[in-house]
C-alpha cells in the first residue's frame, strides 16, 4: 500500500467515526431531552412507572429526509433502520440486525444485532416506529 492510499484510508476511517460520534451525541442529547420531558425523578426509593408518551407516527408524518429510496441514499442510523424496516414492512430486531449486516453497514451479525436494538429502541421511543410485543421479542413497523 502506499503512503498516499494509506493517507486517504485514514482519512475515510476518521470521517466515518466523526460522522457516527456526531450520531451518537445527536441520541445522547434526544435521550436527556426525553428524560427531562417525560420521566419523574423517582422518589424515597420507590419504582416509578413511566408509559411511553410518544405517539406512533404513521409513514406519511415521518420527518421529511428519514424515508430514503435507496440504501445508498442512507447515511444516518435513523435513515438506514427505518430504509430497512420500509423493506421488510415489519421486523423483529435480528431480522433487521442481519439485513444490516447484509448490506455491509455492519462487521458481523452480531454487531448488526446489537446496533439495530438500539436504533429500533430510540425510533419506537420518539414515535417514528410502532411495535406490537409478542412474549419477550418486538415486532417492529412502520
Amino acid at each position: 500500500m502506499t503512503t498516499e492510499s494509506t493517507y486517504t484510508n485514514l482519512l475515510k476511517v476518521k470521517t466515518d467515526l466523526q460522522t457516527q460520534i456526531d450520531e451518537l451525541q445527536r441520541d445522547v442529547e434526544a435521550v436527556d431531552r426525553l428524560l427531562k420531558r417525560h420521566i419523574p425523578a423517582p422518589t424515597n426509593g420507590h419504582k416509578v412507572q413511566v408509559a411511553s408518551t410518544a405517539s406512533y407516527q404513521p409513514i406519511g408524518n415521518l420527518p421529511p429526509g428519514l424515508l430514503v429510496d435507496k440504501a445508498e441514499d442512507a447515511t444516518t442510523w435513523k435513515q438506514k433502520i427505518i430504509y430497512i424496516i420500509s423493506l421488510l414492512k415489519a421486523a423483529h430486531a435480528d431480522e433487521v440486525g442481519k439485513k444490516i449486516y447484509d448490506l455491509k453497514w455492519a462487521e458481523d451479525e452480531k454487531d448488526g444485532f446489537k446496533k439495530a436494538t438500539l436504533y429500533l429502541s430510540n425510533l419506537y421511543g420518539e414515535g417514528l416506529l410502532k411495535a406490537d410485543r409478542s412474549g419477550r421479542r418486538y415486532k417492529y413497523s412502520i
